[in-house]
């Protein structure tokens, strides 16, 4: 309702960059977020904002992913290229409920005293911060180079 229109108008490689730029700058918010000892009852309500954000990006990105490869890929292998984009996402499921549940088993599911999987949660904000820097860094390029009219990734552009 909002980016496939915005992508018709503005061109969807911009709109998808402007999408992942998006995910990662709200990704990366996550990491400076107070905590509930700091602010108390208002924690979660900047929390909510990114997430918020990133399920409004995910929504664009997924959408112009989609009509990319569509309109990119042969007649004959559309349906096969376009399910990598579904096929991806499970898979990325399925290794982080997986990854979730072999820590807990090895560690425990100890109160944040101890040494279990719950203790590592405060630590989140570097693994936020890091993965975050790293998609701005990797994709700044590409929305600058769109910006001032050049190629970026699609095969048309080459």
């Amino acid at each position: 309702m909002v980016c496939g229109p915005l992508g018709d108008r503005i061109g969807r490689k911009r709109v998808l960059a402007a999408t992942m730029i998006m995910m990662a700058v709200s990704a990366f918010a996550v990491g400076f977020l107070p905590t509930y000892n700091t602010v108390g009852f208002a924690a979660p309500i900047p929390l909510l904002i990114c997430r918020l954000l990133q399920g409004f990006s995910t929504g664009g990105e997924c959408a112009g992913a989609t009509t990319s490869i569509a309109e990119y890929a042969p007649d004959t292998r559309r349906g096969f290229l376009g399910s990598w984009l579904d096929f991806g996402t499970f898979v990325g499921y399925a290794l982080g409920s997986g990854l979730v549940t072999l820590l807990t088993a090895a560690l425990g599911d100890k109160r944040p005293g101890g040494l279990g999987l719950a203790a590592a949660v405060p630590r989140r904000r570097p693994v936020f911060m890091a993965g975050s820097a790293t998609m701005i860094v990797l994709a700044a390029p590409a929305v600058l180079r769109i910006r001032a009219g050049g190629s970026c990734c699609l095969p048309s552009d080459a």
